[in-house]
């Protein structure tokens, strides 16, 4: 899936997909819109996803992931709605997601662990 360079929305929501992020979805180069919500997924957030620069809403709420959250605003500039909500994320929330130049308009991060 990762040589669709020109896919813009992948929604992949309510099935059964389980184990991690697959990495090659950071080959997507013009996805504007990325939703894995309600699936099986686990692990924690790849780093590799901060190169979707063109990323404008990313939804991966209701599955089992688990670590901190890794994705930086510095990079995703386009970002404006992230929903982390209902899996194990802990940490804190990253202090990048509230600069000043952020597109950063809806932020979902209910029902985990942060701290």
């Amino acid at each position: 899936m990762g040589k669709l360079k020109s896919l813009q929305v992948l929604n992949l929501a309510n099935n059964s997909f389980s184990g991690p992020i697959p990495v090659a979805l950071s080959h997507l180069s013009n996805l504007k819109y990325l939703n894995l919500l309600g699936n099986r997924l686990s692990g924690q957030i790849p780093s590799e996803l901060n190169q979707l620069v063109q990323l404008e809403e990313l939804d991966l709420s209701v599955n089992n992931l688990t670590g901190s959250i890794s994705l930086f605003n510095t990079q995703l500039k386009n970002l404006q709605t992230l929903v982390l909500s209902n899996n194990d994320i802990t940490g804190s929330i990253p202090s990048n997601f509230c600069l000043r130049n952020s597109n950063l308009q809806q932020l979902f991060l209910h029902q985990n662990n942060l701290s």
